[in-house]
Order: C-alpha cells, then sequence, then structure tokens
C-alpha cells in the first residue's frame, strides 16, 4: 500500500464505527470496483463515514492533487487527516478521458441587431484583430452578454456541452484562428477564436473511508 500524506476537504461525515471492526469495513472496501459498486457500499450502512468523490486535475486544480496521477486504478492509499484525528483510505475507482476545448468570443444577438449590422460589426472586428488589437479588449467592447467581462473567455468544455453548430466550428479549427459562428435560429452570431489547443483530461472517481485514530 502507498502512504501518500495530502491535504483533506473537509468532511462532515462523523459517526461511530460500532457496528462494523476496521478489518470488516476494509475488506468490503477493498472489493469495490466502480463506482456503482461505490454507492451500494455507501447506502447499505449509514454508520461507516465515507464519501465518493470526482475530480476532474484540469479544472479542479484548487482541490486536486497532481500526486494523484502516480497511481492506478484500483490502488488504495492510506493518510492522515490534516487534523490529525482520522487516517484516510482513498481508492481509485475509474477514470473517463475526454477533449476539452477553449476558446474566447464576441456575441452579437440578433435580437438587437440587423443582420447587417451584425456582419459589418464582425468585419470590422476582424479588421481590428488582423491589425493587431487583443480579443480581450475587443470582447469587452462589443461582446452583447455577460461573459464580455471576461473578455470573451469561455473557459474549458467538453462535447456535447456546447450547441452543435459551435461546438463543430471549434472542433475543426486550430490554435488562433479567428472565425465566425451562427446559430440562427437562435438569434446567435459570434466572432470566435481558439486560444488553447485541445487538451485531454480525466474524470477520476475515488472514494474515501475514515476511521478515528
Amino acid at each position: 500500500m502507498h502512504k501518500l500524506y495530502l491535504i483533506l476537504f473537509l468532511f462532515t461525515f462523523y459517526s461511530s464505527y460500532a457496528q462494523k471492526t476496521y478489518d470488516d469495513v476494509y475488506q468490503e472496501f477493498e472489493k469495490i470496483k466502480s463506482v456503482k459498486q461505490a454507492i451500494v457500499f455507501q447506502k447499505k450502512d449509514t454508520t461507516i463515514n465515507c464519501g465518493i468523490y470526482a475530480l476532474k486535475p484540469l479544472t479542479d486544480t484548487t482541490q486536486f492533487n497532481p500526486d494523484l496521477l502516480q497511481f492506478k486504478i484500483g490502488d488504495v492509499l492510506e493518510f492522515i487527516s490534516s487534523d490529525s484525528i482520522y487516517t484516510v483510505h482513498l481508492k481509485l475507482i475509474s477514470a473517463n478521458r475526454a477533449t476539452n476545448y477553449r476558446v474566447s468570443y464576441i456575441y452579437l444577438n440578433n435580437e438587437k441587431l440587423t443582420l447587417e449590422e451584425i456582419q459589418e460589426l464582425r468585419t470590422t472586428i476582424k479588421k481590428r484583430l488582423d491589425t493587431g488589437e487583443s480579443f480581450e479588449n475587443l470582447a469587452k467592447e462589443y461582446s452583447m452578454d455577460g461573459n464580455a467581462e471576461r473578455g470573451g473567455d469561455l473557459g474549458w468544455f467538453q462535447k456535447g456541452q456546447m450547441v452543435k453548430p459551435f461546438e463543430k466550428a471549434v472542433i475543426s479549427h486550430k490554435k488562433n484562428d479567428i472565425y465566425f459562428v451562427d446559430v440562427p435560429e437562435s438569434k446567435w452570431y459570434y466572432v470566435v477564436k481558439n486560444t488553447f489547443e485541445p487538451i485531454q483530461n480525466e474524470t477520476i472517481n475515488y472514494m474515501m473511508i475514515w476511521f478515528n485514530r
């Protein structure tokens, strides 16, 4: 078993282990091989201090410890809680890999602007970008939604999280490409820039049980 000291999350599932011994619980814990089995384990005995969690290393950087990536599915890690009260066992159950994309956009609303006005604005924006003006500043100036305050940065997203025309255009372009996207049925029109290369990111599912020391 690997020994690892991590900074713990704030857990609130403190209760008694009177009904089961440490060995009983740990033997059942070792047999868990899926999220479904972990849920069953958690539900069948509420006296067991445990939790099921999912982390995305790419986006959950404030909570994620990169040392977890050193271990394989099925590995059990043992460490002491940050308050030194609990011995904690963490088991990696599964990891799902997905491609993540990141873009910035300038949104133009066809409910407030005519198509002619939108086309004129997009042409103007593209010319200003071509002369070296920053996408961030132009998004703050022109974009017609709250994301303008962030300079148009959409953050990381995966396939299936955006409307299809937008998603298809993003996937078909490379980093630093600037292009137009139309979603006429929703009256949404965009100037988009791919700001990062696509990144493969895992969702790591794990379970924790903890005992009084």
